[in-house]
């Protein structure tokens, strides 16, 4: 159920998630969200997450105030603890799926916060990412809308 409280909440995640659209890797592959996590130089969509979460003052809410910057870390997590939804809404974090892993399963490939979603669609907030090529290592913020069919899940974080 949706309370005013909540959506305050996620809607202050969401803006600040806003605010970061366009910012990009220097030419050394170094951003801020992977330099404050500790990581420079490293994939950084879930470090990308984990930062939204923390300076909007809700770090306690993403994975339990610890860090990850794995999207299937994040994924076991949710499951664990009851956090993965059916149907995402606006402020859930998405899990994509863009490969199988070897014995043909799903691959948790990138992660984005959900500010949009139709029947068809997911449109999210992603770090590490471009609007033409790599779709989970682009170097770049972005809002990008992506069919349904490459979510893998919704979590939503106990906020």
């Amino acid at each position: 159920m949706k309370t005013k409280e909540y959506l305050e909440k996620i809607e202050k995640v969401i803006q600040l998630g806003y605010s970061q659209i366009g910012t990009r890797e220097d030419k050394n592959g170094r951003v801020i969200y992977s330099d404050e996590y500790g990581l420079p130089r490293e994939p950084w969509c879930m470090m990308f997450l984990w930062w939204l979460f923390k300076h909007s003052g809700y770090s306690e809410a993403f994975y339990d105030g610890k860090k990850t910057a794995s999207c299937g870390a994040l994924l076991r997590w949710a499951e664990a603890n009851g956090y993965v939804v059916k149907n995402g809404r606006r402020g859930d974090i998405c899990i994509w799926t863009f490969r199988k892993t070897k014995d043909g399963k799903p691959e948790t490939s990138h992660c984005g916060l959900v500010t949009r979603r139709s029947f068809t669609g997911t449109t999210s907030i992603e770090g590490n990412t471009c609007e033409v090529g790599s779709q989970d290592n682009g170097g770049r913020v972005l809002e990008r809308t992506r069919s349904n069919k490459y979510i893998l899940a919704y979590i939503r974080l106990p906020l």
